[in-house]
């Protein structure tokens, strides 16, 4: 895996992103394009493990990853800092499910 310049990242991409110290290596979703003047994006990590939560998006088939996207473990990150590959693009339908769904987490 590689640093990359986090203007390349833009909401919907799957991306394999280093999150230690706390997870290691994980497939996050990106749910921000790059804030301008900076590397942050946030991201969701994404699990193979099923489980039935509200805050959690099935991945559609046909995709390389497979698995849920857990939204309660969304996070700001400099992407560029701790390194990022670009995996795939998720359907504009799951993205509309996360934007849903993180509206009512945070009440907004």
């Amino acid at each position: 895996m590689t640093s990359g310049n986090t203007e390349l990242l833009r909401s919907g991409q799957i991306i394999m992103l280093n999150l230690s110290p706390t997870s290691g290596h994980r497939t996050c979703l990106v749910l921000s394009d790059q804030i301008p003047n900076s590397n942050m994006v946030s991201v969701a990590a994404i699990t193979s493990t099923i489980r039935r939560f509200p805050l959690h998006i099935d991945l559609p088939e046909g995709l390389i990853t497979s698995g849920q996207v857990l939204l309660e473990q969304n996070r700001m990150v400099d992407a560029n800092a701790r390194g990022f590959k670009i995996i795939e693009e998720v359907p504009l339908g799951v993205m509309d499910e996360a934007k849903d769904l993180l509206s009512i987490l945070f009440d907004i």
